[in-house]
């Protein structure tokens, strides 16, 4: 759950920093519920086991 935790929050600092830049939060989040921002095809692969999980990741 840590580890989960640690890697959303790197997600909001990420928002934070594009958003100082000019680009609204709601935006950025809407773009990439549509398709239209693209995101790292590394989250598409199926991790059905903990040893999984750790090859992709790391």
């Amino acid at each position: 759950l840590a580890k989960v935790q640690d890697e959303a929050g790197h997600g909001l600092y990420l928002y934070s920093a594009a958003e100082t830049l000019g680009e609204p939060r709601e935006k950025m989040i809407a773009d990439l519920q549509s398709g239209k921002a693209k995101y790292s095809s590394i989250f598409n692969y199926p991790t059905p086991s903990w040893a999984d999980m750790g090859t992709i990741g790391w």
